[in-house]
């Protein structure tokens, strides 16, 4: 990831303030969501009810918790899109 970090440097300066936001809202929208789905899904097996908790898993299925497969890589890209 560091031989990314000029390019990604680059890419984000470049970005109108506009979509920089964006992509701070859908970061901070994914991970809300994935804080959620988890908490949600311990909750609902631990008060013993398995039903909700396994609705949780099948939406999760639906919308992913992670934007990409390794989750680091989200907010290693972050701290270039914040910093500006």
């Amino acid at each position: 990831m560091i031989v990314l970090a000029p390019f990604l440097c680059q890419f984000f300066e470049a970005l109108s303030d506009k979509w920089a936001l964006r992509l701070c809202k859908l970061v901070l929208v994914a991970s809300l969501w994935s804080c959620l789905s988890y908490f949600g899904q311990w909750l609902f097996v631990a008060i013993g009810k398995p039903g909700a908790a396994s609705m949780i898993e099948t939406i999760t299925y639906l919308i992913p918790t992670h934007l990409v497969p390794v989750g680091y890589f989200v907010f290693f890209c972050a701290g270039y899109f914040l910093e500006g």
